[in-house]
């Protein structure tokens, strides 16, 4: 879909401070002339039906085994289908000031959106196939996550470790029943079916079930060169009627429900107490394909009372 170009690498990581030490630290913007330059650069790489992507074993950060999705030598950045937007956190703040994050937590905060399929008729009459792509990014989506998880399972990865023998055990228990049952085999099957994959099933008030894709980008990250704290909200790109794209960033304060996007996701696998399984990042990149039109008036509510002199 888009022109290869050169890939380069922002180097980031996660703050070794403390809270308060770095949301003290945290600015606006802290861009360097490299990085704004860097940023005003529209870089995607392999569209999710054209590259080869491959789940492979590596270290993570803290030097723990992980799954990694890669492109090559590099960790995969794929590009999406284009989506359509059910909620989102890209104005400058992202979900700073929300119900769970406080205008303060800088460390905690991210940008988010939750994308679903389907699109308004207008984007349908310019992009007839649209539907039928996110079908099947959806489900390549979830393949990929079962892939990386059945390799996980395959090399005994520690940080699944505590999920494979609660479905070791069940296995087990169930093969006191069937003696022909194929333990490990079964017990891959209980733990696939526990783990939660990119795509997930949303029910709304009505019991109806939505696909959805939940996406997120730290808020901020510590650059290692300069121990700054960088500001990573991601770069708004918007089709330019003579050709190429435009940076709409700054314009942007929020984008609406309904909106189309393209971005970028790279997979992680992911372990905690209660939840385990394959989540996708939020790349630097968004495309706005599709800008829902909003009245930008408020109804109003006031009652309604007679005039006295």
């Amino acid at each position: 879909m888009f022109t290869q170009l050169k890939r380069t690498h922002q180097a980031a990581s996660d703050s070794t401070e403390s809270t308060e030490i770095a949301n003290k630290k945290a600015r606006v913007s802290t861009d360097t002339p490299v990085e704004k330059k860097n940023q005003n650069k529209m870089m995607f790489f392999k569209d999710w039906n054209s590259g080869s992507f491959i789940p492979e074993v590596e270290d993570d950060y803290t030097g723990e085994k992980t799954i990694s999705l890669k492109d090559g030598k590099y960790n995969a950045m794929v590009t999406t289908a284009p989506l359509t937007i059910k909620y989102s956190e890209m104005g400058p703040k992202g979900n700073l000031g929300t119900r769970f994050v406080s205008e303060t937590a800088f460390t905690s905060a991210k940008f988010t959106m939750t994308l679903e399929k389907g699109v308004d008729s207008k984007v349908l009459a310019a992009m007839p196939n649209v539907e039928s792509e996110q079908d099947a990014y959806f489900k390549w989506m979830n393949a990929t996550g079962t892939s990386m998880l059945t390799l996980a399972w395959e090399k005994e990865l520690p940080m699944f470790n505590a999920q494979r023998k609660k479905c070791m055990a069940a296995a087990k228990k169930e093969a006191k029943k069937d003696k022909e049952l194929d333990v490990n085999a079964r017990a891959l099957e209980h733990f696939l079916k526990d783990a939660t994959l990119p795509v997930v099933e949303k029910l709304d008030e009505d019991g109806d079930g939505t696909l959805i894709n939940k996406i997120s980008r730290r808020y901020q990250y510590t650059s290692k060169q300069t121990g700054d704290v960088i500001i990573n909200r991601p770069r708004i790109w918007k089709r330019k009627r003579e050709g190429g794209y435009e940076d709409i960033t700054d314009s942007i304060k929020y984008l609406p429900k309904g909106s189309v996007v393209i971005t970028q996701v790279s997979f992680r696998c992911y372990s905690m107490a209660s939840y385990y399984g394959v989540a996708t990042d939020m790349g630097k990149h968004v495309i706005l394909v599709w800008r829902k039109p909003t009245s930008g008036v408020s109804k109003d509510n006031n009652p309604t009372v007679p005039y006295f002199e």
